[in-house]
C-alpha cells in the first residue's frame, strides 16, 4: 500500500512539475519568437507535451485509486486496467509524435541554414576574389 502511494505521489509531483516547466517554455517562446512557423511548432509542441502530462497525473490519480478497487467487481477491474492501458499507449503515442514533428521541424531548420551557409560562403568568396583582383591591378590610386 505505501510503496503505491509514495510513487503515485511522486508522479503526480513530477506531472505538476513538467507542466510548469512546458508552461513556462511556451509562454517564453510565445513571447520572443515573432517567426509564425516557429512560433507554431511551439505551440504544436506545448499541446502535445501538456497532454502527456496531464495523462501522466491521470495515471498518478488511477494509481491511487487503486488502493480502493480491490472490493470492486472484477468488470470495475478490467475497467480500469483497460483505462489505464489506453492512456499508456496514448502517452507513447504522443512522445513518438512529439519525436517526430521534433526530427522534421530542426531538420528543416538545419537544410534552410544548411542552404543559407552555402550562400553566405559563396558571397564571401566572391568578395574574395574581386579583393585579389584589386590587390593585383594596384587600384591606380595615390595617397
Amino acid at each position: 500500500m505505501l510503496p503505491t502511494i509514495i510513487l503515485s505521489l511522486s508522479l503526480l509531483a513530477g506531472a505538476i512539475a513538467l507542466m510548469v516547466w512546458h508552461w513556462r517554455s511556451w509562454c517564453r517562446l510565445r513571447d520572443t519568437t515573432t517567426q509564425s512557423p516557429e512560433r507554431d511548432y511551439a505551440w504544436c509542441q506545448f499541446r502535445r507535451r501538456a497532454q502527456a502530462t496531464v495523462m501522466m497525473a491521470i495515471l498518478a490519480m488511477l494509481m491511487l485509486a487503486s488502493l480502493w478497487l480491490e472490493q470492486m467487481a472484477q468488470w470495475v477491474f478490467a475497467v480500469y486496467i483497460l483505462t489505464m492501458l489506453i492512456l499508456i499507449a496514448w502517452i507513447v503515442i504522443l512522445a513518438f509524435a512529439d519525436m517526430v514533428a521534433s526530427r522534421q521541424h530542426f531538420g528543416h531548420a538545419r537544410t534552410r541554414n544548411l542552404a543559407e551557409h552555402a550562400k553566405l560562403k559563396a558571397e564571401l568568396y566572391q568578395l574574395e576574389e574581386e579583393s585579389k583582383g584589386d590587390r593585383s591591378r594596384g587600384n591606380g590610386k595615390a595617397h
